[in-house]
């Protein structure tokens, strides 16, 4: 079951690193008068939309989980265009957390953000939040997510809506944090500066 998951993670990381390329324009010369074709998200289950009176406040929803390839330092592998943001979440604190984030741009000017644990949590409710700095350089809570709850086998999804646009995360200086049970982040990925 594990290898289906890892498969599936490397599927979907390897889908949305396509849909980015091929929606920056994949490196074609696009002719006069042509049209850019509309795009969905590599996710097939939309997130409940709640739209609350301060408007900042996290809807709920699930994903999929999926499970990304290790890389050395938090952001490593990550990228981000206008449209979105491929985040890998990678072990903090001597954890095993291992899994993705997406932060997707919405029809309504917002984002979506997709957060997807493969292994590592404890059972449990875990906290997870944008913050504004780095992984290396952490620094404060900038959006609360959707809390995750973490399986017997340590995974767990969640999904977000925010009125928020992209280009507020894609500026090099932001990261998503799952944390632990008691409050320490276990996993980390920083969001990358759009190219």
């Amino acid at each position: 079951m594990r290898r289906f998951w890892i498969a599936l993670g490397a599927g979907i990381l390897v889908g949305t690193l396509a849909l980015a390329f091929v929606a920056c324009g994949g490196g074609s010369k696009k002719t006069a008068g042509e049209t850019p074709q509309a795009t969905q998200p590599p996710y097939g289950t939309p997130a409940r939309t709640q739209t609350p009176a301060g408007g900042r406040t996290p809807a709920s929803g699930t994903t999929p989980v999926s499970s990304p390839s290790a890389q050395s330092t938090p952001g490593g592998g990550n990228s981000s265009t206008s449209d979105a943001a491929a985040v890998e979440l990678l072990p903090m604190a001597g954890s095993n957390v291992s899994g993705l984030a997406a932060l997707h741009a919405t029809d309504t000017g917002g984002i979506r953000v997709d957060v997807q644990v493969a292994i590592g949590l404890e059972p449990g409710t875990h906290q997870n939040h944008i913050h504004k700095g780095t992984c290396e350089a952490q620094g404060e809570i900038q959006e609360p997510l959707t809390s995750l709850q973490a399986d017997a086998d340590g995974a767990a999804t969640g999904s977000t809506n925010l009125d928020v646009p992209l280009s507020e995360f894609t500026d090099g200086n932001h990261y998503v944090a799952v944390h632990a049970l008691n409050g320490v982040v276990v996993g980390c990925g920083n969001i990358a500066a759009a190219s």
